[in-house]
């Protein structure tokens, strides 16, 4: 068993956050296709990134044909992943604007983020309901490579397992941590813009100012089937594209008002045929 303790204090703060940023936002395709004014085009090919995840992520990637990244997949790229695993993994990879992962318990969606995020062609943010969620995100990156570099919003003394799995100083990953050893706000506004991966809950992400005012080129999202609407918003409104990952048939987000219920996972999954089942 897990326990996660639940941030109702902030919950509200963060809610208000999030859906004041959507209203003021330009009017984009991610927008619209929050709003329901259009549908997304589904992806068409794979990206070719670096394989080192450890390294900088590449700001650009070329496309490959269907063909050519299942080759390069099967062959090189996603050992001992099945055909609908890399399935996913390259058509979150290409999406233009968004794609839904969906997958029962056991089926390796956690598995498979070190793999989005290493053709994601530019700047990830891993995020998640709660913090066990986005440590165990952050825990396969370093599985997958154990020289990846992240930064987390948090302190490491809060991720004990996590801060188990890094080698090195904790101030360089973890923001509480990098603020404490430098005295400096703007130590950590910085690393937040710089970092190639971010990770944070969505009530850190609709938050707090710096991480709000970031830029990236993906969100992924981790069991988010959990999250309300508005907390979703507050994690992919700071990417151009985001991939929603989980499994709307567990646990709905935890609400009172019944109508409030329904995540933004299990509304697209139903709307939309951006998604894929592994």
């Amino acid at each position: 068993w897990i326990i996660d303790r639940f941030p109702s204090d902030v919950t509200a703060e963060a809610s208000h956050t999030a859906l004041y940023d959507f209203l003021v936002a330009p009017m984009d395709e991610k927008k619209k296709v929050v709003l329901g004014t259009t549908p997304a085009r589904q992806p068409t090919g794979c990206r070719a990134t670096p394989p080192n995840l450890g390294g900088e992520l590449a700001a650009a990637a070329p496309l490959l044909s269907q063909e050519g990244c299942r080759a390069e997949g099967e062959a090189r790229w996603f050992p001992k992943l099945n055909s609908s695993q890399i399935e996913a993994i390259r058509r979150a990879a290409n999406c233009e604007v968004f794609h839904l992962i969906w997958g029962p318990p056991g089926t390796g969606k956690t598995r498979i983020i070190p793999e989005i995020v290493r053709c994601a062609g530019g700047r990830v943010l891993l995020g998640a309901f709660t913090n066990t969620a986005v440590d165990k995100m952050l825990m396969a990156l370093l599985e997958h490579d154990p020289t990846t570099h992240f930064l987390r919003v948090g302190r490491a003394s809060d991720s004990p397992e996590l801060a188990g799995k890094i080698s090195g100083d904790s101030a360089d990953f973890f923001t509480h941590d990098l603020a404490r050893k430098y005295g400096s706000v703007r130590a950590v506004r910085e690393a937040l813009q710089q970092a190639a991966i971010v990770g944070a809950t969505a009530h850190r992400a609709s938050t707090i100012p710096y991480l709000r005012a970031a830029a990236f080129e993906m969100a992924i999202v981790d069991e988010a089937a959990q999250l309300t609407e508005p907390l979703t918003l507050g994690l992919i409104l700071r990417a151009r594209r985001f991939v929603l990952i989980g499994d709307d048939r567990q646990l709905p987000p935890v609400v009172r008002a019944r109508e409030l219920g329904q995540s933004m996972f299990e509304r697209l999954k139903r709307e939309t045929q951006n998604v894929t089942l592994i």
